[in-house]
């Protein structure tokens, strides 16, 4: 006689189609991959340039290595919103292997406060006021680097 084939082993399994057997898989972006990663809002117009003791913005856009937007918060911070002093060495944040630092290349003493603001939809917002006068440069990193 005629040999029957073996049962396949996936023969429980209901097409993909079908409702009883559908299941959602959550899956969420991986660490920030710096060359995804880009700054905009800087520089400023010439004829925008910032005042000293008023606030200016920027945003950090963080992906992972596909580009996905980091719509998730990786930084355990509360509140939402956080003050760091923002002195010429670093303030940096960081937590799940994602380290999002600002650094200003200067010598001089800086005193102004930064706020860092997540949308929740991959893009920070930075906000700082300037009280001294003076050319400033802001090096804004992901893992150690550096971003533009």
């Amino acid at each position: 006689g005629k040999r029957e084939p073996p049962p396949s082993p996936y023969h429980h399994l209901q097409p993909l189609n079908s409702p009883s057997h559908t299941h959602q898989l959550r899956v969420w972006p991986g660490r920030a991959y710096a060359p995804h990663c880009f700054v905009d809002g800087i520089p400023w117009a010439e004829d925008d340039l910032p005042t000293s003791g008023i606030a200016r913005t920027f945003n950090v856009h963080l992906r992972d290595q596909f580009g996905n937007s980091l719509v998730r918060k990786p930084f355990e911070i509360e509140p939402e919103e956080v003050e760091v002093d923002f002195k010429p060495k670093a303030g940096s944040l960081t937590s799940q292997g994602t380290v999002f630092s600002l650094r200003a290349i200067q010598q001089v003493q800086l005193d102004r406060t930064i706020l860092i603001t997540d949308l929740y939809n991959g893009t920070y917002v930075v906000s700082f006021t300037p009280f001294i006068q003076g050319t400033y440069s802001i090096d804004v990193t992901v893992n150690k680097t550096r971003i533009s």
